[in-house]
């Protein structure tokens, strides 16, 4: 598959689109010479949390519902899901009895959409919105809690894996074996997070995503987001008007949404972009009276043979 091009225009005088007010990275001058970063550990008190400034934009947003061709994983790096799990999680909360077999299932899952020769889970998330229709302020330290526990949805436009901290991952989370039988020369190796809604319909801080095509390498910015054990580099993005975004209006719980967040494909730091960016934000047609969003992500590596 040859990868996509660069700037593409997708919209069409048939589509139905909404405004939507997401928060991105402020584009300074500072960060040309100092590298964002977030401190998600202890910390003497005159050390700033954080060197990042944000700053809201109201953007146009295009139901998929209205364009399913927006739902394609080798061009816009998103693929919507109808698949009814055979798991539930009470209250929404994930329990070890029944995580076990819903990571399975999603293995299989993945497999199948994918294609996929292997697939590693290396990490998943719980979330909930505690915030109401507000967007929190951030607290980096009781931002970090366990699995059982529920982690905020994230509210700054973002990409999880920048050019480097992709490779990492490959290093972390599989063996040296596997690094050797899976080389980028025979095998295309992804970073994928299949996300689920843990409610019957998510009204209240959906997903939206930037079509990765009409997005640019220079439109990013690296942050070192720093932990206990690491520095683990991800990527925040600036504001431009050429940014396409999209969602799924009243999202199901039978309907998941994987998408990409790393390709071997991609060679360099440069375009094409592979990792899609996104963000949850206030739905426009959110009256006040939503369900708390919660829902139950998955960061997967998939291996596949390359033609």
């Amino acid at each position: 598959m040859s990868m996509v091009q660069f700037l593409w225009s997708p919209w069409s005088s048939k589509t139905q689109e909404t405004k939507a007010r997401l928060t991105h990275l402020a584009d300074l001058g500072i960060y040309k010479h100092e590298k964002p970063y977030e401190l998600w550990v202890n910390a003497e008190p005159e050390i700033p949390r954080t060197n990042c400034k944000f700053v809201d934009h109201d953007v146009p947003i295009e139901d998929v519902r209205s364009n399913s061709t927006l739902s394609n994983i080798d061009k816009t790096g998103v693929k919507f899901l109808s698949h009814k799990s055979a798991y539930s999680f009470e209250e929404g909360r994930p329990h070890q009895d029944n995580m076990a077999g819903y990571l399975a299932e999603s293995t299989e899952l993945l497999k199948a959409e994918l294609g996929a020769e292997k697939v590693f889970i290396f990490d998943w998330r719980y979330r909930k919105n505690n915030f109401g229709g507000s967007k929190p302020s951030f607290d980096f330290l009781t931002a970090k809690t366990p699995r059982s526990h529920a982690h905020n949805p994230s509210h700054v436009v973002h990409s999880d894996e920048s050019f480097d901290s992709g490779k990492a991952k490959m290093r972390r989370y599989l063996t040296e074996k596997e690094q050797d039988e899976f080389d980028f020369e025979h095998y295309r190796v992804r970073i994928v997070n299949l996300w689920r809604p843990l409610i019957p319909v998510v009204e209240d801080a959906p997903l939206v995503f930037a079509d990765r095509r009409t997005v640019k390498g220079s439109d990013f910015i690296p942050f070192d987001r720093v932990l206990n054990d690491r520095v683990v580099e991800e990527l925040y993005m600036v504001h431009h008007p050429h940014h396409h975004w999209f969602w799924l209006s009243k999202q199901k719980c039978s309907e998941p949404v994987m998408f990409v967040t790393w390709d071997s494909l991609c060679k360099t730091s440069d375009q094409p972009v592979a990792s899609v960016p996104h963000t949850s934000f206030i739905s426009p047609n959110d009256a006040g009276n939503y369900t708390s969003r919660e829902s139950i992500e998955l960061r997967s590596i998939i291996i596949t043979r390359r033609s």
